[in-house]
């Protein structure tokens, strides 16, 4: 298990590669023709250079890509021709494959390969300023949501201040009355006559 470092499992009808764990050496897995989804669960693979999941059960691209990322940091060649979220081989255009290609560089910035081809250096620089902007967007969106708490913050805190001047506003004023209670108390009172 901790020896292996090339492994093809193509064709076996799988879909469920967590057996995987612990091949901490495994550098290129060939997962083509099977079952598999964006909703198995991948083994942690740090080893792992080259995988081909060609011809699986793979649709939403984001999830999966995601989960490579993850489990799967240092990956240099990905191949998934053949699966639904790989739009050019299954029915979609060419631009639609530019934009999928796109949207994996951006997330898996290792890929020197995608599909059948390398990535080239005006792909890489494209991703690298989409990652770059979503990044600053992503950025300005925290920030303004700060300030937004901030604002919120600061608006129940001179909200709670308001009330509660307002409370001892009313409890002076109870006191007062209490006090001119007393005292007219005091004047009708029959020892003081």
């Amino acid at each position: 298990k901790n020896n292996v470092k090339e492994l093809d499992l193509s064709s076996n009808s799988i879909s469920d590669i967590t057996a995987l764990e612990g091949f901490e050496r495994l550098e290129v897995l060939i997962l083509d023709d099977n079952l598999i989804s964006e909703h198995c669960l991948l083994p942690h693979l740090p080893s792992l250079r080259i995988l081909w999941i060609n011809k699986n059960k793979i649709v939403h691209l984001k999830v999966f890509v995601e989960k490579l990322k993850r489990e799967m940091p240092n990956l240099k060649q990905l191949s998934m021709l053949y699966n639904d979220a790989c739009p050019y081989f299954v029915g979609g255009n060419m631009g639609q494959y530019k934009e999928y290609r796109a949207f994996v560089l951006e997330r898996l910035i290792n890929l020197t390969h995608l599909d059948s081809s390398p990535v080239s250096k005006e792909e890489r620089e494209n991703a690298e300023k989409n990652a770059e902007k979503k990044k600053q967007v992503t950025m300005n969106k925290n920030q303004s949501l700060q300030r937004k708490r901030k604002e919120e913050n600061q608006k129940r805190k001179e909200k709670e201040k308001v009330e509660e001047e307002q409370k001892e506003l009313k409890i002076e004023e109870t006191q007062k009355v209490l006090d001119v209670k007393e005292i007219i108390g005091e004047s009708h009172s029959p020892m003081l006559r």
